[in-house]
């Protein structure tokens, strides 16, 4: 059984692309029997619900010619049996959408009852009531529901109750009934649109899609067509909710905006700021959220498909935050795992009262339900430690590689299949983060996997030094050496000296100052690289590079004070501006990486090259004669511009 394993902590950062609506695409699929002809769909979500309505069409006897992982060509005219009914039929909700089509062309179903997840109560009374309602025969029998009807006749249908379900289906069969259909309280969702424009593009006769209202006037027989998915509204907003809670700036592409109001609205209220693009839209957040009150209503309402994401947001918010849910009593299951995570959530019927915490805290959960699953995964990504969540095929119901999108932000996700691979994901995150916290330059004196721990040494000393391992013994060390140091150098200098600690201060406000005066331009060079990325030009890439480089210069003068004070002083101060300092000087270097710019770094031995090259400290020297001794400083190069040479000692 596969599951989700998540190391939490890190902000998400960069792009992310939305899939087709599942929630829209079972219904197409079911739809595009409806025709003797072949009917093309595009942008099908590669998801478990998905291949699991494919196969069950396939089995009744209709040709289905999967293209591509998103695309897939169906032919009903070799359908041959209205009985679907298989062990994976069951699993899923979607499967009554095949009643509505097959009683609409050829008057006969025989369709399993519905599975899915358990939310609570959703009965399919309101979609027999409507088959009832044109001339069909409904019962319920081993399992089965069982319609037919001699003919099929236009009527008038008033749903007791919105229902997305039962409109679709009741506006798939009345698309091949005799006269006019008028549904009323109909449901508005974005996906009830997409499946009336797809079955409008085969030649049917609806109106109204999108209002309460929705009049249908019957046809004899339906055609071809090629027609492509909706963006998927569910799977844009857990990615937006994602990266409110984690905090950072997400790009969420191949949206329609406008189906995404109610989300933003509530993102905005939590203290996130939203920007709307044509077919994106942005999420900044710095993780600090504030409270807000939910209610789930009806399309063009919150949708319930959105709560349990928006709980684990408001778990964390400041304040006391509540969450109604009006569509599905069942839709609280997911509070008891999240309570494992340090969540403070009471629930009283169908409201939730959530108390915000400072921060969750990883533990084994599971998913009991696709979205619930999703917000559980949004939980584990801003907790504290290591989370593992169990069923997960609940989730890839519906969010296809969603392990993968994740990564491509910065999540540290991996789907694993045992509990050895769990451990040896949570062993790696464990080295990585022991290493990074005593990350050192190599050229500190390490020496053939020696400890340069050694007697007399104050402790501040000893911890820097101790434990530190060759490339060979100790893996990945530190990019860049900025000077050596030996450990007789050390020894020297490690009780001689006291230095200021408030010069250490005011450096850093030097540098938080000149970060300020720089950030509005780099904010506004990534805008552009965002929006424009089509038109990006290689001056915009330099300009960046130039002020990215110029604040790791800032940094690097001040990492090479410190190095020095530190061997000089037992004071902690020292220490941990080394290891700050560092870790800014990694960051810059891979924010760069991410345009292409690439790092200028020569092996000790190399020879001399003027372009790459600007020698340090040198009054004998021979261009033609002379190699690398060391690199002082990286350098930095944009395909073949020089930003910066390489600062080193021949």
């Amino acid at each position: 059984m596969e599951q989700y394993v998540i190391k939490g902590g890190n902000p998400l950062n960069g792009e992310v692309e939305i899939g087709g609506a599942k929630n829209a695409a079972l219904a197409i699929l079911a739809a595009a029997i409806m025709t003797d002809e072949t009917v093309t769909i595009e942008n099908l979500p590669n998801v478990r619900d998905i291949n699991v309505l494919l196969q069950a069409i396939a089995e009744i006897g209709a040709m289905v010619d999967r293209i591509d992982a998103h695309t897939v060509k169906i032919n009903g005219s070799f359908i041959k049996d209205v009985t679907v009914d298989n062990e994976f039929i069951r699993r899923i909700r979607a499967s009554y959408y095949l009643i509505g089509a097959l009683l609409g062309k050829y008057k006969k179903a025989e369709v399993a009852l519905p599975g899915g997840c358990d939310i609570g109560s959703r009965p399919i009374d309101l979609h027999i009531k409507g088959f009832r309602a044109m001339g069909a025969e409904v019962d319920i029998a081993h399992g089965l529901v069982i319609a037919e009807a001699e003919k099929l006749n236009g009527t008038h249908i008033y749903l007791d109750k919105v229902s997305v379900g039962a409109t679709i289906n009741i506006m798939m069969a009345a698309s091949m009934a005799e006269g006019k259909t008028v549904i009323e309280n109909a449901a508005k969702e974005p996906h009830v649109v997409d499946v009336a424009n797809f079955l409008n593009s085969m030649g049917a006769n609806i109106r109204g899609a999108g209002t309460d209202v929705i009049r249908i006037v019957g046809v004899e027989k339906l055609h071809k067509t090629e027609y492509s998915v909706i963006p998927d509204q569910i799977e844009a907003g857990t990615f937006m909710f994602a990266a409110a809670a984690a905090g950072g700036d997400v790009l969420v592409k191949d949206v329609i905006p406008k189906h995404l109001e109610a989300t933003t609205a509530k993102l905005v209220e939590a203290g996130c700021k939203v920007e709307e693009f044509d077919d994106a839209v942005r999420i900044i957040s710095d993780g600090k959220l504030h409270h807000t009150q939910v209610t789930t209503l009806p399309y063009p309402g919150f949708p319930t498909d959105m709560q349990p994401q928006m709980a684990v947001i408001l778990g964390i918010a400041e304040g006391t935050s509540t969450v109604t849910e009006s569509i599905f009593e069942n839709r609280f299951k997911y509070v008891d795992e999240l309570t494992r995570m340090g969540a403070n959530i009471k629930v009283e019927s169908n409201i939730a009262i959530i108390n915000g915490v400072t921060r969750y805290t990883g533990a084994r959960v599971n998913a009991p339900d696709l979205r619930a699953g999703a917000a559980l995964v949004i939980a584990g990504l801003v907790a504290e430690g290591i989370t593992v969540i169990d069923d997960i095929y609940f989730i890839e119901r519906g969010y296809e590689e969603f392990d993968q999108k994740l990564r491509g932000i910065g999540a540290q996700i991996e789907k694993v299949s045992d509990e050895k691979e769990i451990q040896k994901f949570i062993d790696e995150k464990k080295e990585k983060a022991a290493f990074d916290k005593r990350r050192i330059p190599e050229s500190y004196g390490i020496s053939n996997g020696r400890s340069m721990v050694q007697p007399g040494m104050d402790e501040c000393t000893r911890k820097m030094s101790g434990g530190i391992q060759s490339k060979s013994a100790q893996g990945e060390l530190s990019r860049k050496s900025y000077s050596t140091i030996s450990s007789e150098k050390i020894l020297e200098r490690s009780n001689n000296c006291k230095e200021n600690v408030q010069r250490w201060h005011d450096e850093n406000q030097v540098i938080v100052r000149k970060l300020n005066e720089i950030q509005p331009s780099i904010s506004e060079i990534l805008q552009k690289i965002m929006r424009f990325s089509d038109e990006i030009t290689e001056s915009y890439i330099l300009q960046f590079a130039k002020m990215q480089i110029e604040l790791f210069n800032l940094i690097a003068d001040n990492f090479q004070y410190h190095l020095n004070a530190v061997t000089e002083s037992n004071n902690q101060d020292y220490y941990n501006a080394v290891l700050n300092y560092q870790d800014f000087m990694d960051t810059i270097i891979d924010n760069l990486s991410a345009f292409g710019i690439e790092e200028i770094t020569s092996r000790a031995g190399s020879r001399f090259d003027g372009n790459l090259h600007e020698v340090m400290d040198s009054t004998d020297f021979s261009p033609r004669l002379s190699s690398v001794k060391e690199s002082v400083r990286t350098g930095f190069k944009y395909k073949d511009i020089i930003i910066q040479k390489e600062r080193i000692r021949v």
